[in-house]
């Protein structure tokens, strides 16, 4: 496992990724193939910052498997996989990240509008519409709305 943390600018990551990408405009965020690796990494820094947790660790095996976050609190370990689909499945890397680490819970976080169980241990988290208009704000320059943030606004 890799230790997972938020950037060292106080969790800008994603707004210097899109001035890096030249990304001026939500518009532009949306119609770039970088967007899913945005997306993911805006809601990682989101969770990181406010989240109870002692450790935090992006998890792969050399077959493939891989689960974006796993947090460690209270003796317990969970999953959180990021996907920027309205329907996500229980994918075979969900699974074996599940047996392998011995995850309590695995939360899929996605764009969508309602939060679901796709099983006893793996629950859909909804991402609100006014945090979607966080992420379409957060763009160019480093500057992000996210109050979770220290960006510059």
């Amino acid at each position: 496992m890799k230790e997972a943390h938020a950037g060292a600018n106080g969790g800008c990551a994603t707004g210097v990724l899109h001035s890096l990408l030249g990304i001026d405009s939500a518009k532009a965020l949306l119609s770039n193939p970088r967007c899913g690796a945005s997306w993911e990494g805006l809601i990682i820094e989101e969770i990181l910052s406010r989240t109870m947790h002692t450790e935090a660790y992006w998890w792969s095996t050399h077959q493939g498997a891989e689960i974006d976050l796993v947090l460690f609190h209270k003796g317990k370990r969970f999953g959180v996989e990021v996907k920027r689909t309205d329907a996500p499945t229980i994918t075979p890397s969900i699974r074996i990240a599940q047996e392998t680490l011995g995850l309590t819970r695995v939360s899929v976080v996605t764009p969508g509008d309602r939060s679901y169980d796709l099983s006893k241990h793996v629950r859909v988290i909804a991402i609100t519409a006014s945090a979607r208009s966080t992420y379409s704000d957060c763009f160019s320059r480093g500057r992000c709305t996210s109050r979770a943030s220290n960006c510059s606004r």
